[in-house]
């Protein structure tokens, strides 16, 4: 990643504490790893998607309400960061814009979010 620029109170330092999270966040995905993944994520955990919201209370709750056989059964081998980009920091949070591809084993992109 290259560096990005501070915005209002938040140093270089939180930008890569968060930068770190996004990172670990990925690799415990494309690990397949519902409990690791959990670890990165805020709770309660609120998802909007798909015309609903779904809210988790706990880690444990999340980690056992994800499987990752249905992406699996899609062809779903891996998943890459096309861009993150920091758009609020105010020293007590980050805000980040991103999308990410979905791959097939093949390298083949199967839909980017």
């Amino acid at each position: 990643m290259t560096a990005l620029p501070l915005l209002n109170r938040a140093s270089q330092e939180d930008v890569a504490a968060g930068l770190a999270v996004l990172d670990e966040f990925n690799a415990a995905f494309n690990a397949s790893d519902a409990a690791r993944w959990s670890k990165t994520l805020h709770f309660p955990h609120i998802r909007f998607a798909g015309n609903k919201v779904q809210v988790w209370n706990t880690p444990e709750q999340y980690a056992a309400d994800n499987s990752f056989q249905a992406l699996a059964e899609s062809g779903w081998h891996h998943s890459r960061w096309d861009f993150i980009h920091l758009v609020h920091a105010d020293g007590e949070k980050l805000h980040f814009a991103l999308q990410f591809t979905r791959y097939a084993q093949d390298e083949r992109a199967l839909g980017s979010f």
